[in-house]
């Protein structure tokens, strides 16, 4: 029989089913919202024409979707505490698929954008409560295996996106990769309310207090910092400078709040941690690199390529698909080696990769660009994994739960800075006002430009790896002589 731990207290579950109902009620919640960022980067060539709007602000499509999913994410957790988990996994469903459903029929990008935000935070209570639930009913011999196939999940998404959407728009149109989350979200929603377990086992000996101030601050520090990066094509100007100092306030009132609170959002002495700190400063780099590709590449298929959505798409589940096999293959090797090292492996491939798509060429063909693509999930993959483990592994029990949310915080800002600043240097070089008269040279030199930028970034996390490489022999050596 299966034991459910919720608070110190444990449950049985009615049968061994149980818990395969709740797998594939998770499986599907992390499918939709990993769908919800890949699906709609197809189709903004698409949004471009149909809407009568630009690359510069089609962007916001995906931006607004990062940006309420960054800020709800470290506050879904606590507020599954407060109010249960099945109860707020239902809200954030009901959020997510009605707010996908009408964009189906919205056809102003700005109303777009304003649903695009609603199913952020939608997604975000889905991704935060699948993790509690997970750690809530499953034994810890079952935890990993769990982890991992949500891990799938998300993988699975992220590669099948590109190729539905296309599949779909070419046949129908741009509308229906929206609508079809209502029947969807109608499953899970059904499959979910069987197989939960009811809030009402949850015992709770104290009640939980929520960190308004701090929910406030930190969604106002991201809110500003977004609106710091999103450069005009008059470069930084007073207006980023204003929100980024805005963003500064904001941040240094919110660690002045958690400083004092007693059920923060964040524990700030988990950054005592150098190699936790590096960790994420890393993490956040890389995430930077990798959205680039995600916003970038349907432009550039589309326009130096000729191809339709649906080719585009297929050409761009490579990465994806790399990711799942590598990520794989590196998990049954990371514990024979040393983690940081292989971090730091993972960094020179991202790096590499890089600098072929600064040498590429139209005339290398489709080939040519798929081949620096699959370079780029072989090192994301084996990057991601070994510092997800690394980062983990270290962790004690009793503050996993804060450090993966700290991770996954870490992550969304640098996704979210890709999709800001990436697509800005992208839309500012290749100058697209068209889709149909863009110039492919100039998609060119704007693809050029991006990676020229992830170069930096990249030589920078490798300094900061080395720093983290170094510190941690430093550490072992004063460990044996003492």
């Amino acid at each position: 029989m299966v034991m459910q731990k919720i608070d110190n207290a444990l449950i049985p579950l009615k049968q061994e089913s149980s818990t395969t109902g709740v797998t594939v009620v998770l499986s599907l919640a992390t499918l939709i919202t990993s769908l919800a960022i890949s699906s709609v980067n197809i189709i903004l060539p698409e949004l471009v024409s149909s809407l009568n709007t630009t690359f510069s602000h089609v962007q916001w499509m995906i931006i607004a979707y990062m940006l309420s999913l960054t800020s709800t994410l470290v506050v879904a957790g606590q507020l599954s505490d407060m109010f249960g988990r099945k109860r707020l996994f239902l809200l954030g469903l009901v959020i997510f698929s009605i707010s996908a459903g009408l964009s189906g029929f919205i056809q102003n990008l700005w109303m777009l954008v304003g649903m695009r935000v609603f199913q952020g935070v939608g997604g975000a209570i889905l991704i935060a409560v699948t993790m509690a639930i997970i750690s809530d009913i499953f034994p810890k011999n079952r935890i990993a295996s769990a982890m991992g196939l949500i891990g799938s999940m998300s993988a699975i998404g992220t590669g099948l996106g590109p190729v539905v959407s296309g599949l779909l728009v070419d046949i129908f149109n741009w509308q229906i990769i929206f609508l079809l989350n209502i029947p969807i979200g109608i499953l899970i929603y059904v499959l979910a309310k069987k197989h939960l377990p009811c809030d009402s086992h949850v015992k709770k000996k104290h009640p939980i207090t929520v960190d308004y101030k701090g929910i406030f601050l930190l969604s106002s520090a991201i809110l500003a910092y977004t609106l710091c990066i999103k450069l005009t094509r008059n470069g930084f100007d007073i207006t980023n400078l204003v929100f980024c100092l805005l963003s500064v306030l904001f941040l240094l009132a919110f660690i002045s709040v958690e400083r004092n609170s007693l059920y923060p959002l964040i524990k700030l002495s988990m950054f005592k941690d150098r190699g936790l700190t590096l960790s994420l400063i890393n993490n956040f780099i890389v995430s930077i690199v990798v959205m680039s590709s995600l916003v970038i590449g349907p432009f550039y298929l589309t326009i130096a390529f000729d191809l339709n959505t649906t080719q585009a798409g297929i050409a761009m589940a490579a990465s994806p698909i790399t990711v799942a096999i590598t990520s794989f293959f590196i998990g049954r090797i990371a514990k024979l080696f040393d983690l940081r090292k292989i971090i730091l492996i993972g960094l020179f491939i991202l790096t590499l990769a890089s600098v072929c798509m600064t040498l590429l060429n139209v005339t290398y063909g489709l080939m040519g660009y798929l081949f620096c693509l699959i370079t780029i999930g072989v090192g994301y993959a084996t990057f991601l994994s070994t510092n997800n483990t690394l980062t983990m592994i270290n962790a004690l029990p009793q503050t996993r739960g804060s450090r993966s949310g700290i991770l996954n915080l870490s992550r969304n800002l640098g996704l979210l800075t890709g999709a800001s600043v990436m697509s800005t240097i992208f839309a500012s070089v290749s100058d697209i006002t068209d889709i149909a008269t863009a110039n492919t040279y100039k998609v060119e030199a704007g693809l050029h430009a991006v990676y020229q930028l992830a170069i930096v970034f990249l030589i920078a996390a490798i300094i900061v790896q080395i720093i983290a490489i170094r510190t941690n022999n430093k550490v072992l050596v004063e460990h044996i002589h003492t």
